[in-house]
């Protein structure tokens, strides 16, 4: 059964900024036709505590090796750039990858990036040549998780619902990410990307003895989280 929400609505726990030093970019590329301008599909890009994938030193270019060393730049390379005020580049990073889909005619990069906080763009090269990317909202997102909020106890026959609001009113989308650990260190992917502010964890399913829940808020490139309490399963 799915347990009830606690009966105090005007309670919450308020969001604050992820502090996850990395953040992670990808988009899936489709070639333009007849050599035209290619197609750009973004995911949300978010914050992380993952260590990027090692990378030869001589592949990861920043603004200072490029102002030192424009050769490096190879005419057939990808890379991710992030961009501050005024075009200033902060970094440049190669974009690897990840799997080639509708028959070898899309491919998806992504890689992991030192999170900026004055960055204003992110963007695909090819090259010396931009392919395409968007601008960064500067205005953090906000929500507040309304559930799980009290230390209770839970069946492991139960469904324990978890809710969210946002609060950002100058935001016209969020996207929401939800991990859980059972043991207060390791976090665990439960739902990736989704714009729903609720969902219900099968508790039969968990290992361990309690649970706490752990939701982050991205608006493309900054992000924010908010913790529950530790939820004993018996």
């Amino acid at each position: 059964m799915i347990a009830k929400p606690e009966s105090n609505p005007s309670h919450s726990i308020r969001s604050e900024p992820f502090e996850g030093p990395y953040v992670r970019l990808r988009v899936n590329v489709t070639p333009g036709q007849n050599g035209g301008t290619p197609l750009l599909r973004w995911a949300p890009g978010f914050r992380t505590f993952t260590k990027p994938r090692e990378t030869p030193r001589s592949a990861n270019l920043e603004f200072g090796q490029l102002r030192r060393a424009k050769a490096a730049v190879v005419q057939d390379q990808f890379f991710f750039q992030l961009s501050g005020s005024g075009g200033h580049v902060l970094e440049r990073v190669v974009a690897r990858p990840m799997h080639i889909t509708d028959g070898g005619s899309a491919t998806t990069f992504w890689e992991r990036l030192r999170y900026h906080p004055k960055a204003t763009r992110v963007s695909l090269w090819k090259g010396p040549e931009e392919l395409g990317g968007y601008e960064i909202d500067p205005n953090e997102p906000t929500f507040e998780l309304l559930h799980p909020l009290i230390p209770v106890e839970m069946a492991r026959s139960d469904w324990m619902p978890v809710a969210w609001r946002s609060v950002s009113a100058k935001l016209a989308k969020m996207v929401y990410y939800a991990d859980f650990t059972t043991d207060g260190n390791r976090w665990h992917r439960l739902v990736a990307g989704t714009t729903t502010t609720r969902l219900a964890i099968d508790l039969g399913g968990m290992p361990g003895k309690s649970i706490q829940v752990r939701i982050l808020a991205t608006n493309g490139f900054h992000t924010v989280s908010a913790q529950s309490c530790a939820i004993s399963i018996h």
